[in-house]
């Protein structure tokens, strides 16, 4: 068992909260429209106003860390 179904399981609940949850208030934003360090800015505020469970906040922000690395190795 490496860990890889359990890595998909959580990117993929990640990815669920930021489509559903993040377009209550607004349009989805691209992801990599900003930075990881710009993201470390945001994404508190937001989990905040939406009331995430700790547990989901950690699953939207694995979510967004993967598709910002995806996103940098793509673009090299």
């Amino acid at each position: 068992e490496l860990g890889v179904t359990k890595d998909i399981v959580l990117l993929e609940e990640g990815r669920k909260i930021y489509i559903h949850n993040c377009t209550k208030c607004h349009n989805a934003l691209r992801i990599s429209r900003y930075t990881q360090q710009e993201w470390d800015g945001i994404l508190p505020d937001m989990i905040r106003k939406s009331k995430l469970s700790s547990a989901q906040a950690m699953q939207v922000d694995a979510y967004i860390k993967a598709v910002l690395l995806s996103s940098s190795t793509v673009a090299r």
